[in-house]
């Protein structure tokens, strides 16, 4: 399942909510820079191109960006 393609940037709620992961999850991803992001602050968001390349990783099915 992709995400919504009108949608420039995640927030780990929004991947939380999609794929049903838990936050740590993403957090440890996000940690091991398996996953970019963009901090703002301390807002943390997911760039769609970063999200696609993370699924690609885990999908034997083609994503395109």
């Amino acid at each position: 399942m992709l995400p919504n393609d009108d949608i420039r940037h995640y927030t780990k709620r929004d991947i939380q909510d999609i794929y049903n992961i838990s936050l740590s999850k993403i957090d440890k991803e996000i940690a091991a820079k398996k996953l970019g992001i963009i901090k703002i602050g301390k807002s943390v968001r997911i760039p769609r191109h970063e999200l696609y390349k993370w699924l690609k990783k885990y999908n034997t099915k083609s994503v395109s960006v």
